[in-house]
């Protein structure tokens, strides 16, 4: 009896091998799970840590300092290193300063202003060019040239100054002048002077130019010289060349700026504005690029004037473009930098960077010096002034990503040459005078339109087709129909964006009328077949066996979609007629009278061919899982429904439905982040192109696809490489969100029905 019941005891036992395979794999699941966790949360905080330096401001941090002699200094400027800046006296000697040690100035002077002084001057960073002004009316433009000596190493040992000159041009004046500015081209250049004579104050305007042969270039010839002073506003207190020496802006002792533009007969008044209401205009200054220009007022305001095409006119005007946070007063320094679109400017001793574009402040400080001159080094890494007590002071500038800010990623701005505030992502330009723009507001659109119009098209077609292979379709061609469509799953992305791209895109683009209807009618007859299929007398729906309804309407949507197709021309013509722009004719098409009718764009590659095909590669997502949700649901709950009276539909709709809710949730969720992370098939589906808008027939450029695209142009940890990174964080916040807002949606649909027996 004992023995008995050992051996029963024994049968029951777990064998020791089973109960240590146990305790292993549950170790590795945990081992697993949690290496998943850690990997997710890894690649969250690299992400992170990539992009957290976009947001921080800039540094500025003491670097050198020396006492100059005091010598009346009127001008800064410094070479691309910051380290041999050079002081102008009053007097036109350069002081060249060594701001490594404390060895004496090298002093130079240009040779043609012999003994005399100049009376006006102006020096241009950017090609390191200084314009100094004659008693005598003429005007010399002199090149500081800094040479880099090396050593036999390779390595900068020093630098080798002079002053070149580039023109000598004879402005005509019949007085002093005390002001003057300057702009070149390769070919043409333009000089303005405001004068004293005893008629007054006066503006003459200087074009000058030279013959450029392949291999070498002229000597600079004076062109002709105008007094523009009877078409201004008022008195000239300030003037300004730019614009590729086509652009003067002169602003008068009343607060007007008139804007000149350079035509076929000269110089022609095209504007005239007035930057503060009911202030004068303390400074006004370029940007880089010398397009955009900031006026400050004697209160401290500071305004962003830009040039935009006006469309009512046609005409390029001077618009406001922002306004920027004021100064404690009238500004007394500015400085823009040669390489983006910040500025320095400053008020006594509270000096601070900006961003013109954003109106962006990167750094604010009271220096323990009130600073005379200041400037920006050209490769944006330090800061050079020059105090009242007489010493050169350089900081380090460490501010990597000064175009980067919440405002720009996700506001609407206004670039130089746009009308309006706009969110545009443009990373990359032709001119080295070109500004990123780095909205991520058209990727993010593009992002939820793709996947708006691939779920449109997925969503119906996969549940439909699930509920039908779960609840109606015979077992025999159901192990046909669900492997199949577990097949299309495997189906490469870029098969699908070739097959897109080359072959469906052509096809629809001659063919809209015809797809629409297609999309129409298929829909219709289906559920029109499906009525009548109900009022059929039992004895007409027997003669097919249970599960093989499907077989009439092969044919029958086959027939429907052939009917829309031909049917599409017809439609075109009778509905999309318009005049042809180019021989004004009328004709028959969609695409025209989508652009002339709606004002809307029409791209081939655009939207509905996305939605096809994006829907495409998520139908069979949606599909295989909720059909496994619909046929887990438990038989005795269908055959008692059956048993109780109910239709198969109804049944379907009441009982199937509701207990695999939770299921098909997770599948929409699923195929949601499959459509929202898809990128093959959009970059080449669509014309990659970042717009703000949902029209079904213009392109798009999504989240994913743009990481595809621009990162491996992107230099490393350069700014556009942080921000697609950024765009990659926006990705992880939008898929974490999605499904855990889908994890709890679904587990309170699972406590709804929890209790169902």
């Amino acid at each position: 009896m004992d023995n008995r019941k050992s051996s029963q005891r024994r049968r029951f036992e777990v064998r020791p091998v089973t109960l240590r395979s146990d305790r292993i794999a549950a170790v590795a699941f945990r081992v697993g799970g949690s290496a998943i966790l850690l990997m997710v949360f890894g690649i969250l905080v690299f992400i992170v840590v990539q992009v957290f330096p976009l947001f921080q401001g800039a540094k500025v941090k003491p670097l050198h300092e020396r006492s100059v002699e005091s010598a009346g200094y009127v001008l800064l400027g410094v070479d691309e290193w910051t380290e041999f800046p050079f002081l102008m006296t009053r007097d036109g000697d350069f002081h060249f300063f060594n701001l490594n040690d404390a060895s004496p100035p090298h002093v130079l002077r240009p040779e043609a202003l012999g003994k005399a002084s100049p009376t006006a001057w102006a020096y241009h960073q950017d090609r390191e060019m200084a314009g100094l002004a004659l008693e005598t009316g003429e005007c010399l433009i002199q090149q500081v040239a800094y040479q880099p000596e090396f050593d036999e190493h390779g390595q900068r040992e020093g630098v080798r100054v002079a002053l070149e000159s580039v023109a000598s041009i004879n402005s005509g004046a019949e007085g002093v002048i005390h002001a003057l500015d300057f702009d070149q081209t390769e070919r043409q250049g333009l000089l303005a002077t405001i004068e004293s004579s005893t008629g007054g104050i006066r503006l003459r305007v200087t074009s000058y130019q030279r013959k450029v042969g392949l291999l070498s270039a002229g000597d600079w010839q004076q062109a002709d010289s105008r007094d523009l002073t009877l078409q201004l506003s008022g008195r000239p207190t300030h003037v300004l060349v730019g614009g590729h020496a086509d652009t003067m802006l002169v602003a008068d002792d009343s607060g007007v700026v008139d804007v000149f533009l350079r035509r076929t007969g000269g110089l022609e008044l095209i504007q005239s504005f007035r930057p503060f209401p009911d202030e004068k205009i303390a400074s006004m200054d370029w940007l880089a690029g010398r397009r955009s220009v900031v006026f400050g007022s004697p209160q401290g305001q500071l305004k962003l004037f830009s040039p935009a095409l006006e469309e009512a006119s046609g005409q390029v005007a001077y618009d406001l473009a922002r306004e920027l946070q004021s100064l404690p007063g009238s500004p007394t320094l500015f400085a823009a930098s040669v390489r983006n679109r910040v500025f320095l400017v400053g008020s006594g001793d509270s000096v601070s960077l900006r961003y013109g574009t954003t109106g962006a402040q990167l750094w604010r400080d009271t220096l323990p010096f009130e600073p005379r001159f200041g400037l920006i080094g050209s490769r944006y890494k330090n800061l050079l002034f020059l105090s009242e007590d007489n010493r050169l002071r350089s900081f380090a500038l460490d501010d990597p990503h000064p175009e980067a800010s919440f405002t720009g990623f996700f506001g609407k701005v206004r670039y130089e040459g746009q009308s309006e505030d706009r969110y545009i992502w443009q990373s990359t330009g032709g001119g080295d005078d070109f500004e990123p723009k780095l909205s991520l507001i058209p990727l993010i659109t593009g992002t939820l339109k793709g996947t708006l119009y691939a779920m449109l098209f997925a969503v119906p077609v996969a549940l439909t087709a699930a509920l039908y292979s779960a609840q109606f379709l015979t077992a025999r061609v159901r192990r046909v129909v669900k492997p199949a469509m577990e097949i299309m799953a495997s189906l490469p992305s870029v098969v699908l964006g070739f097959l897109a791209a080359l072959w469906l895109a052509p096809l629809i683009e001659s063919h809209i009328p015809s797809v629409l209807l297609g999309l129409v009618f298929i829909p219709l007859s289906a559920v029109m077949a499906g009525l009548v299929w109900h009022r059929l007398p039992p004895r007409l729906r027997d003669i097919l066996p249970q599960g093989c309804e499907f077989l009439p309407m092969i044919p029958l949507v086959v027939t429907v979609f052939a009917l829309g197709w031909w049917l599409g021309p017809f439609a075109e013509k009778l509905f999309f007629t318009v005049s042809d722009p180019a021989t004004g004719q009328s004709v028959a098409d969609f695409r025209l009278w989508w652009q002339e009718s709606l004002g809307m764009q029409f791209e081939q590659r655009n939207a509905l061919v996305v939605g096809f095909m994006m829907g495409f590669a998520v139908i069979p997502i949606i599909f295989t899982l909720s059909e496994d949700a619909m046929a887990n649901v438990p038989q005795s709950l269908v055959s008692g429904s059956l048993a109780l009276g109910a239709g198969r539909w109804e049944t379907a709709r009441r009982i199937v439905l509701p207990m695999a809710l939770p299921g098909i949730f997770s599948a929409l969720m699923i195929g949601l982040g499959r459509a929202v992370g898809e990128t093959m098939i959009v970059v080449m589906a669509t014309g990659n192109t970042p717009l703000t808008d949902f029209n079904l027939f213009s392109g798009m450029r999504t989240l994913a696809a743009n990481i595809a695209v621009e990162l491996p142009e992107a230099p490393f940890q350069g700014t556009l490489y942080r921000t697609l990174f950024l765009g990659a964080m926006l990705l992880f916040i939008m898929t974490f969100a999605v499904n855990t807002l889908a994890e709890i949606t679904r587990e309170r649909i699972r406590q709804r029905y929890q209790s169902t027996p």
